[in-house]
This record gives C-alpha cells, structure tokens and sequence, in this order.
C-alpha cells in the first residue's frame, strides 16, 4: 500500500447517486461552515479509526479456519451500505454454507460461526467485511488467486488472531 496520495488521485467528483453528497453535508463536525475538503478528510479519518478500534475491538474472535472461509465467502460480493450489514454477512455466510459447502471445506463448526456473527454489532459486522477485503487485497497484492496457508500470518494479523 503507498504511504502517499498524489493530488491528481484527490480531485474526485461527488455525484449524488449513492448520496455522497447528502454523507458529506449531513455528517456532524464539531465546527459549523467547515471548508468540504477538510470535512471529507476528517470524514476520512474518522472511518479509518473506527475501523482500526473496532477491528481491536473484535480481535480474536473468530479462528483462523473462520477466518479463511469469510474471506472465500466475500470473494466475489460486491458491496453496497445501502444493506445492512449484518444482514449482509449472515446472509453470505449462510449462503457459502449451503451453495458451496464452504463449512466443510474449511473445517468450521457452522452453528459456532453464526452465532458469532449473530452477536456482533451493525458496525462490527462492516468491519468483519472490510477485514475480508482486506484480506483479499493483499492477496492480489501477493498475486495468489488461491487460498492457502503462506497467507496464514497476514490474516492472523487482520483478524487479530493469536
């Protein structure tokens, strides 16, 4: 991942089709009349560190078996908020276990794994798909198009696994 943005990659277009627009002048500041492109930084900033308390948050909590097959659950999914999210990741989950027999290919216990999920927040469940992705990022990064165990360390580190 780079550690710099080039000011070409920042002059992005907000259309209102997700509602983008509506996010960002609807989103509270602590100040009133903030300039947009410090609002959309802070906006930023503000997700990402959520993201990283919230991946803290849940650290640990799924095995690495489980872990594996999130990531092959949401290999192919494209995301949208207009879902919510748990009801996104249950239905995911349910659905690699009954299409594709993922449980069995991974080893997990699926009544476990569901009741996992079913226990964790909205926002939790945004970020146990965000760790999927993230996962899958690097596994382009790395250029594997299959799962296996020389990843094992990255995912521990993703998903917080001891």
């Amino acid at each position: 991942m780079k550690n710099t943005i080039d000011k070409k990659e920042l002059n992005i277009k907000i259309t209102d089709l997700n509602g983008g627009y509506k996010a960002i002048y609807e989103f509270p500041m602590e100040m009133r009349d903030v300039p947009i492109d410090f609002k959309v930084e802070q906006m930023l900033k503000i997700l990402n560190d959520c993201y990283d308390k919230t991946k803290n948050e849940i650290a640990g909590l799924f095995t690495i078996q489980e872990a594996w097959f999130l990531v092959a659950t949401f290999n192919s999914y494209l995301y949208t908020s207009q879902l919510c999210d748990k009801d996104v990741l249950l239905a995911n989950v349910e659905d690699a276990i009954i299409y594709e027999g993922l449980d069995q290919m991974f080893g997990i216990d699926k009544e476990q794994l569901l009741d996992k999920i079913d226990k964790l927040t909205e926002f939790q469940c945004f970020c146990v798909i965000r760790q999927a992705y993230e996962v899958r990022y690097l596994l382009n990064e790395k250029e594997k198009v299959i799962i296996d165990n020389s990843c094992d360390e990255d995912i521990k580190r993703i998903f917080g696994i001891k």
